[in-house]
Order: structure tokens, then sequence, then C-alpha cells
């Protein structure tokens, strides 16, 4: 037969296993949580990083087509220029 005390010495080891797996899950959730909040906010960071960027590459590509443009029209008038000259000489 067993005694009251070997119960309580089985009570109590389960008692404390339990204790313990449930410390390790609150600690693991904590943990994960904050590498996620961790990671999400390094992600964020990258993003606004790349959006500037775009911003940037958008400004000059605007610059550039703006400068085309004026060398298009600078052409254009060059041409004109150049068929009415020969308009004349025929």
């Amino acid at each position: 037969m067993t005694s009251s005390s070997d119960w309580t010495e089985v009570v109590g080891a389960v008692g404390v296993f339990a204790l313990l797996i449930v410390l390790i899950v609150v600690v693991g959730t904590q943990v994960g949580g904050r590498m996620r909040a961790r990671v999400q906010l390094s992600r964020e960071a990258e993003y606004r990083k790349l959006a500037e960027q775009v911003v940037t590459g958008q400004e000059s590509i605007s610059q550039q087509l703006v400068q085309v443009n004026e060398h298009l029209a600078d052409l254009r008038s060059r041409m004109q220029h150049i068929e009415t000259v020969l308009k004349q000489v025929e």
C-alpha cells in the first residue's frame, strides 16, 4: 500500500512539471512576440527606405523627361527652320 506522503510527492512533482511547462510556454510566447515585433519594425524600415528610393528615382526620371522634351522641342524647331530654308532654295 502507498502512503499519503507518496501521493503528495507525486502530486507535487506533477504540479512542479506543470508549472515549468506553463512558464516555458509563457516565456516562449513573450520572446516570440518580441522577436516578431522587431522583425516587423525592421521590415517596415526597409519598406520605408525602399519607398524613399523609389520617390527619388521617380523625381530623377521626371527631371530627365523634362530635359528630353526640351531637347526634342529644340530639334523640332531646328527641323522646321531647315525645312523653310530648303523650301526657299527650291
